[in-house]
């Protein structure tokens, strides 16, 4: 773990210790909570993307007729 000094504004620090009895601890949460939003938008944007590409689509239309292969009705 590294530490950092940061300035905030006094009313935003007021707001913290009143909050919070781990401003290290909050803080950590707020970036890693900001990661994870940021890393379902990227894949949330590739999805899409995914899903509008003409060529990915035909790519899964031939894989899909092959859902069944192998697979005896009884």
């Amino acid at each position: 773990m590294s530490n950092i000094s940061i300035s905030v504004d006094d009313e935003n620090l007021s707001y913290l210790n009143s909050q919070v009895s781990n401003r290290s601890k909050y803080i950590n949460d707020l970036i890693a909570k900001d990661r994870a939003t940021k890393f379902e938008e990227k894949m949330r944007e590739g999805y899409l993307a995914q899903k509008n590409n003409s060529q990915m689509k035909e790519e899964d239309r031939l894989w899909e007729i092959t859902l069944g292969d192998g697979i005896e009705d009884d």
